[in-house]
């Protein structure tokens, strides 16, 4: 379980660096294969590590153990998006052009429009590839299971 996880993580923070450095020249196949690496690696992530999670309570403790593990993981889940997606407003905002241009040169507000809102999705996976980096610091210190 302990390897599954690392190997998730690893995958995982793999996945998110390239999300940093997208550009509006970045092939949509290129975003789609990052992508699936990325849910790959979550796959694993999720798995071994929910495993693991209600392997360490005792069977006649699976009914709470699973409800804390769901509603943890909705909550943890829900309050992670919302950091995300302050991250990827917040940044996008900071970089809008002015809205003068908007008017004077619409084509260009377009694009440094577009620009901003890249640099607040490379803001936003840079939180993300930190966040799997610490989760891959976690998974080190899991123990060795038993075969």
């Amino acid at each position: 379980m302990r390897n599954l996880a690392i190997t998730g993580f690893a995958i995982l923070t793999l996945g998110n660096l390239p999300f940093i450095f997208l550009s509006a020249t970045t092939p949509e196949i290129l975003v789609v294969f990052l992508y699936a690496v990325r849910m790959f690696g979550i796959s694993l992530v999720l798995v071994t590590t929910i495993t693991n999670a209600m392997n360490a309570i005792p069977v006649s403790e699976f009914s709470h153990g699973t409800a804390a593990n769901n509603t943890f993981r909705q909550i943890a889940s829900s309050m992670v998006t919302a950091v995300m997606i302050s991250i990827l407003s917040n940044v996008t905002k900071a970089h809008l052009p002015g809205h003068a241009l908007k008017s004077s040169a619409p084509l260009l507000y377009a694009n440094r429009a577009f620009e901003a809102t890249l640099h607040g999705y490379s803001a936003t996976f840079l939180f993300a590839t930190l966040f799997s980096v610490a989760g891959l610091c976690l998974a080190l210190t899991l123990k060795p299971t038993r075969r």
